[in-house]
């Protein structure tokens, strides 16, 4: 399956590298991998997707977001931080969007955020980056 990195999610492993949420070694050894299993395609042959604490439907104030999903990773980096990956699936294409750090704060403005990048990727308004 093909895996469509954005601008957005370049931009967010940005700011996450620069505030130190996890180190090169953490993201090459663990996030990368992890995200790259999204290449074998939805739903995924991969047992950790059945795992409701590492892959789900992301959801706005308990409503699914429909196409829009959610890799996580916990006790990440020093900070010991939740780490979200947000997920978008359209047509056989699979799109990183962004990673931030859950918080009660944080989880439902990304999730909100998500929702606005999806509408912005089904009518083509996005900066394609690269495929995975």
């Amino acid at each position: 399956m093909e895996l469509t990195l954005t601008n957005w999610a370049l931009d967010s492993y940005q700011e996450l590298r620069r505030n130190h949420i996890f180190s090169k070694e953490e993201f090459w050894e663990v996030i990368r991998p992890d995200v790259l299993l999204l290449k074998d395609g939805y739903p995924s042959p991969h047992e950790k997707f059945n795992q409701s604490k590492f892959w789900g439907m992301a959801t706005l104030n308990g409503n699914p977001i429909q196409n829009g999903f959610k890799m996580k990773w916990h006790n990440v980096g020093e900070g010991k931080v939740q780490l979200r990956l947000c997920v978008a699936i359209l047509k056989r294409k699979i799109y990183i969007c962004n990673g931030y750090v859950k918080n009660d704060k944080s989880d439902p403005r990304e999730m909100a955020k998500l929702k606005l990048k999806i509408n912005k990727i089904n009518e083509g308004k996005f900066v394609q980056l690269g495929v995975l």
